[in-house]
């Protein structure tokens, strides 16, 4: 029975060191841009990744968008504005 109480109060130590430092590594992760995978600060990145309990593909992956997405945007994006009456902003019902 001592053993018991001897486990569940390290368990409640660790539960109380892992709680701000999931806190603070969730903080730091959902403020910052998801860096390139492969450089020095993005392999630093996955570890905060894992510390603030982000698995798998929760936030980006740091891919860049390549120009042919970049066209389509400006494309559509001009579409808009080019179907919406002069002097309207689009958003009018």
């Amino acid at each position: 029975m001592e053993e018991l109480k001897t486990v569940l109060e390290q368990v409640g130590q660790v539960a109380e060191l892992a709680g701000p430092i999931v806190c603070a590594a969730s903080l730091i992760v959902s403020g910052t841009p998801t860096p390139r995978p492969d450089s020095v600060w993005g392999k630093l990145y996955r570890g905060l990744e894992f510390a603030a309990l982000m698995f798998g593909k929760s936030k980006d992956t740091g891919r860049t968008h390549s120009a042919n997405d970049l066209k389509l945007a400006k494309k559509t994006e001009t579409l808009a504005t080019d179907s919406a009456p002069k002097g309207s902003t689009g958003c009018e019902k």
